[in-house]
């Protein structure tokens, strides 16, 4: 088992609810469509921050992590152990998300970059030195017994290009979840 990052478009209305309050709405049945990213994400924010510069890598970042969020952040290094209040809910966390026009602003960036240029974008050398996660396992074999390849890394791609096409459509937000 590994990392996975998950990104969950909502619409405006279910999105209100859950701004209104946080552990009301289920993300799973309020979300009009999903991508599971399991293991690639790393990947694919490397690969996609090669092209830009550093104001636009921000936004590249913010793919998988976005800067807002719904809740209280935990801040663990900080944590009095010894202190720690009876409501306190560790499994409880913040809720990270890219408001439609940072949506936007993404997808006009990364709807830039067509299929062919993120082939010549994605180098397994160049992940593999830079330890990019999950490790020293990205390579040039193709096929069915292989992963982590030019071929697997633009099917994720693409599926991230169709989601933030439809949420910008749809002028829909986009929740992440990374873990």
């Amino acid at each position: 088992m590994g990392q996975s990052a998950t990104l969950y478009r909502i619409g405006q209305q279910d999105f209100q609810q859950i701004l209104n309050n946080p552990d009301s709405v289920d993300v799973l049945t309020a979300n009009k469509q999903y991508e599971v990213f399991e293991k690639t994400f790393a990947g694919l924010q490397f690969i996609l921050s090669k092209k830009y510069g550093e104001h636009d890598r921000e936004l590249i970042d913010q793919i998988f992590y976005p800067k807002e969020f719904i809740g209280e952040q935990i801040d663990y290094a900080n944590l009095d152990y010894e202190n720690i209040p009876e409501e306190f809910d560790p499994l409880k966390e913040p809720v990270y998300f890219n408001n439609p026009d940072i949506v936007a602003k993404i997808y006009l960036l990364i709807n830039k970059i067509s299929d062919s240029e993120f082939e010549k974008l994605f180098n397994p050398d160049e992940l593999n030195s830079h330890n990019v996660y999950p490790g020293t396992v990205w390579n040039k074999q193709i096929g069915a017994e292989y992963a982590f390849h030019a071929v697997s890394m633009m099917g994720e791609f693409s599926k991230l290009k169709a989601l933030f096409k439809n949420a910008t459509l749809n002028n829909d937000f986009l929740l992440s979840y990374v873990g």
